[in-house]
């Protein structure tokens, strides 16, 4: 069965690279949107069904492939508390995601066909799949006539003022052992949706940069008795110290890992966490300390009263660790075990990509440069990110229908 998988899937990406090779494209477009991710794709359709011609370039050898690893392959792909205080920068989201920026979302979704569930104010396509957002999303910009140029990347953008157009340096990026060729296209508008790598295809542009570093991951922690519970979980409350104050707390599920601690509940601490903060670990965050030292006093305080509030195997640890910190009071320990952070771990992994170009260089109502007209960014490309739970993925939406909208309509 995964032999016959892998055979399909090889199958799909050498048609999938003829079709981009066999693809003819026009000298210009009235909009080029560099990146067919998730922000792209809806700034491309929105542009298209506005009535201007749009290309995607996209360097991969289909579009919206990234959008298949969101939420674990079940894509979260925007949430029931949509609001601008989830993401960094809030005061240049909040014009950005508009009075109704849930209905807008639902609205763009339900008219591609989508269909949805929740979870705690967590919204999943109904099929549970990524690949149906991924799908919808696709067969929306086909019919809008959107040209979508797979296995090309560009190399330059830059402003020729003869023409007064955008033009995009573009090279294919096709298997190794074949010769990439060199062409150009022109456009009037330009969106920028590739993320962190944004930083040589604009560089004539001279924007202002924030450094780009993975964000929503795991942490690395310093060795503790709690690496050897590598593997098990816990519904816990988590609260990050940078000094004697409790800088953010964050509930939610923690995975014991062997170099620290993974988890939605970690992953938004990431964002914050530094080498030598200190995360306290409540691992019964439902009960009081005096309602924990009550059950304690009633059955007694032995090994196994814990091993019917915890898991046994994290039980042991955490009395293991009270007794060789000669802590007498155990229900406080259990509500209080301590780790210190060290650094980001399981990078490669991570969800966002932080940094990004400078909020202070684009339109919060355009997403326009305020010094290079007909020049937008969307999703990761800007300084923007938000918390686990469907919220990056809502911004890539609503930045890309913001930019695709304004683009279209100031077309010559």
């Amino acid at each position: 069965m995964a032999t016959s998988k892998a055979s399909t899937r090889k199958k799909q990406r050498v048609q999938a690279i003829a079709a981009a090779r066999a693809l003819s494209l026009l000298p210009s477009y009235e909009v080029v949107v560099l990146g067919g991710g998730a922000a792209g794709l809806v700034a491309a359709i929105i542009a298209a069904e506005a009535g201007a011609t749009t290309l995607v370039i996209e360097k991969d050898y289909e579009c919206g492939r990234t959008i298949l690893a969101t939420g674990n392959g079940r894509c979260n792909f925007t949430n029931l508390y949509l609001e601008a205080k989830h993401f960094n920068n809030p005061h240049f989201v909040t014009p950005v995601l508009g009075a109704t920026p849930l209905k807008d979302i639902l609205d763009f979704f339900r008219e591609s066909g989508l269909m949805w569930t929740q979870k705690e104010g967590r919204l999943y396509p109904r099929s549970l799949s990524a690949a149906s957002v991924r799908s919808v999303l696709l067969h929306r910009a086909q019919h809008a006539g959107v040209v979508l140029a797979c296995c090309k990347e560009a190399q330059v953008a830059s402003y020729d003022f003869t023409s007064d157009l955008y033009q995009v340096t573009i090279q294919e990026s096709l298997p190794e052992n074949e010769s990439p060729q060199h062409f150009q296209v022109h456009t009037q508008k330009l969106i920028v949706a590739i993320g962190g790598t944004t930083s040589n295809v604009l560089r004539s542009f001279n924007l202002p940069r924030v450094a780009t570093h993975p964000g929503l991951c795991a942490l690395s922690c310093a060795p503790s008795p709690l690496n050897q519970l590598d593997g098990k979980r816990s519904q816990a409350s988590l609260a990050l110290f940078k000094g004697m104050f409790p800088h953010m707390i964050e509930r939610g599920e923690v995975l014991f890992r062997s170099y620290g601690l993974s988890g939605i509940a970690v992953f938004n601490l990431s964002r914050i966490a530094e080498p030598g903060d200190t995360i306290e670990i409540d691992l019964v965050p439902e009960y009081s300390e005096s309602e924990i030292n009550q059950r304690i006093f009633e059955l007694g305080a032995d090994a196994i009263t814990y091993d019917g509030m915890l898991d046994p195997t994290i039980a042991q640890v955490v009395l293991d660790m009270a007794h060789a910190a000669h802590e007498q009071n155990l229900a406080h320990f259990i509500k209080h075990i301590p780790i210190v952070v060290t650094g980001l771990a399981d990078t490669a992994h991570a969800q966002v990509t932080r940094g990004g170009f400078a909020c202070t260089a684009f339109n919060p109502t355009t997403l326009e440069a305020h010094q290079q007209g007909g020049l937008y960014c969307v999703g990761e490309a800007l300084d923007i990110d938000g918390a686990c739970g469907g919220f990056n993925l809502s911004w890539a939406w609503k930045s890309g229908m913001v930019a695709g909208a304004h683009a279209a309509a100031t077309c010559k």
